[in-house]
């Protein structure tokens, strides 16, 4: 027997039971199914969880949506099948190698004439961002025009929409859309939260420095610049960037610069707490394209002193794959228009000042990619660091913990941390920290309840 995706009973009858193959929303459950994720219990369906992690890779049940989708009719399938090819991580994103797909099937379906004016504006707001991820910003203000009309948009399309204001400098458009349409959903909140932090930061530093978004290709940027200027815009007032090799420092020979100080536990009840989003899981090729790090204050998590901040791959000839994509939701074309790892890793160490850094499998992981990110930058890293992996595997058995497996979801599962955007750097820094508080209650022979922080006499 195996349960039903929607209702939850044991089947024998495949993915839905009889009454919910009949009664069922299949179009929204495929959709909710696609955007599955495992890392975060789904409250409608409590049981996806269960059945997830059944699987050797839990996020392939995602996959259950391409099956369900074959039980629609052949109109419907065929629409379903086109909004299953977008990420399931960015759900507004075509990934690369099936755009020239979409764009051949989605033109024909809007042609057909049978999608309802949602489906159309998902569609037609999909198509958006591919057009304009790919430079074709004339056809894509063409879209935007359509959609700026509707009153009433899927979230995708209205992300989509905000999106392209905020690259062709339109601020307080993009604005007015993510104040509508940012409390329509659980991921919806979490993506246009994330939009509203880019546009706040492209306005800031358009109005201030005169520079806004650009693509990083010299003919990309020829072909922006172009349309910016058929909007009343000054060239000037959006200048291209500096050659990368500008104000790249000199980089430090690999044998000259000194490996991580791993310590047993902190000396001070006060530390930094640092995660890494990279390309790969290789130091010696793949890069950082993100970092995030709190501050542990007293033994207290504070989560007014962060840091976080997107890093371009390039100082490692890396890019971000579909699949890096699907686990981070961090795009190759977000990660290339960011700054460059000399520019922020500077930022990074005051951050940190002298404090240790913790991290969660740092010592395998983390502090090799942070040590060639400072040899690109030419600085030296001295903080100490400790590994809270290898200290919660200590503290699991030492308190025989009944804990399935050594990943951070695992222990924040167990303790009941809610890591709702796990993946990303600063979320899985500040879980590592509330995980690393918990452990130590423990450790001194503390209860869970007793404490919100630490008083620890180390």
């Amino acid at each position: 027997m195996i349960k039903c995706l929607n209702c939850g009973k044991d089947t024998a009858n495949g993915m839905l039971c009889n009454e919910c193959m009949t009664n069922a929303d299949i179009e929204k459950l495929c959709i909710e199914l696609h955007a599955f994720n495992p890392d975060v219990t789904n409250e409608e369906h409590p049981y996806w969880n269960d059945l997830a992690n059944r699987l050797e890779n839990p996020k392939n049940f995602r996959d259950s949506a391409l099956s369900l989708c074959s039980l629609l009719p052949a109109e419907k399938r065929d629409y379903l099948n086109i909004i299953l090819l977008t990420s399931a991580a960015a759900p507004f994103a075509i990934l690369a190698k099936s755009r020239d797909f979409f764009l051949e099937k989605a033109d024909k379906i809007l042609a057909a004439g049978y999608l309802t004016d949602m489906q159309k504006s998902r569609l037609q707001g999909l198509k958006l961002n591919l057009l304009y991820s790919t430079h074709k910003y004339y056809e894509a203000e063409k879209i935007a025009d359509i959609l700026s009309c509707e009153k009433n948009l899927p979230w995708e399309a209205a992300y989509a929409l905000a999106e392209f204001y905020i690259r062709t400098l339109r601020f307080d458009d993009a604005q007015d859309i993510i104040d509508r349409y940012q409390d329509t959903g659980e991921l919806s909140e979490k993506c246009f939260e994330k939009l509203d932090s880019n546009n706040s930061c492209y306005q800031k530093c358009y109005e201030e420095k005169g520079r806004g978004y650009l693509p990083r290709e010299s003919e990309n940027i020829k072909l922006y610049i172009e349309f910016m200027e058929s909007m009343g815009y000054e060239i000037q007032s959006v200048p291209q960037r500096e050659s990368l090799q500008d104000n790249k420092p000199p980089k430090i020979k690999k044998e000259d610069y000194p490996k991580t100080d791993f310590v047993g536990v902190p000396k001070s009840d006060t530390f930094v707490v640092y995660d890494l989003e990279t390309t790969g899981l290789n130091s010696g090729f793949h890069a950082i394209i993100q970092i995030g790090a709190v501050k542990v204050v007293d033994g207290v998590v504070d989560e007014s002193q962060t840091f976080e901040e997107l890093v371009n791959p390039k100082y490692s000839n890396s890019s971000v794959s579909d699949n890096i994509t699907k686990i981070t939701g961090i795009t190759d074309e977000e990660a290339k228009n960011a700054r460059q790892v000399w520019e922020v890793i500077p930022e990074f160490v005051r951050f940190i000042g002298d404090d240790t850094l913790a991290g969660f499998n740092n010592a395998a992981f983390d502090s090799k990619f942070l040590e060639r990110a400072g040899r690109h930058s030419n600085i030296i890293i001295t903080n100490k660091q400790f590994d809270i992996m290898k200290y919660a595997k200590r503290i699991k058995k030492k308190c025989n913990l009944e804990i399935k497996g050594d990943e951070l979801n695992n222990y924040a599962e167990y303790f009941g941390i809610k890591n709702e955007k796990a993946h990303t750097a600063l979320s899985d820094a500040i879980t590592t920290a509330k995980v690393y508080i918990k452990l130590r209650q423990l450790d001194e022979g503390k209860s869970s309840s007793e404490n919100d922080g630490l008083d620890l006499e180390w």
